[in-house]
């Protein structure tokens, strides 16, 4: 993978924080963007945005590199607080469907799905899911999830200076 992600451009990599604001632990792919955009370490043309629901589609257009951050409800392998990464194109089946029913919001499973279902799934697209305990109505996360913010940030900057090609610097000899 990382081959690939050499030899695609910075303006094609976006980083999407999905999530929805004042929902307490389900901000924090949006928190982890947010803290991106403060890191130095990122690679300059790195796109990051927010994307809750529906509108990641729009995000696709002209991405050939999808980073995705976003809540994931625990389980007793990956208690609150803990996060993990994968590769979606090699491995869908981790990436598991919402179980609500819920009509106002489309969940990250979804739209990729119909993203590949409508040929415009970028050619690599990377999860991070962060396990949560709280989505109820509020602006704190719950402790053990701020806590990871930082490290899930730090690992995505790692990553975009692992796979973004440096830009070719030439010396001119007067």
């Amino acid at each position: 993978m990382g081959e690939l992600m050499q030899a695609t451009s910075q303006n094609s990599v976006r980083v999407v924080g999905c999530g929805r604001w004042m929902r307490r632990d389900d901000q924090v792919g949006l928190l982890v963007v947010e803290a991106l955009t403060r890191m130095e370490r990122v690679p300059a043309g790195i796109a990051l945005t927010e994307a809750p629901g529906a509108e990641l589609v729009d995000q696709l257009e002209g991405c050939d590199v999808l980073i995705l951050v976003d809540a994931a409800l625990p389980d007793s392998d990956h208690p609150a607080g803990t996060w993990q990464s994968f590769d979606y194109i090699a491995t869908p089946e981790r990436l598991r469907p919402r179980s609500d029913e819920n009509t106002h919001t489309i969940g990250v499973e979804s739209v990729l799905r119909l993203a590949a279902a409508m040929e415009a799934l970028p050619q690599v697209v990377h999860v991070y899911a962060i396990a949560v305990a709280d989505t109820r109505q509020g602006d704190q996360l719950t402790p053990g999830v701020a806590a990871v913010v930082p490290e899930v940030a730090n690992a995505i900057a790692e990553q975009l200076r692992q796979w973004t090609p440096v830009p070719n610097t030439e010396v001119h000899h007067a």
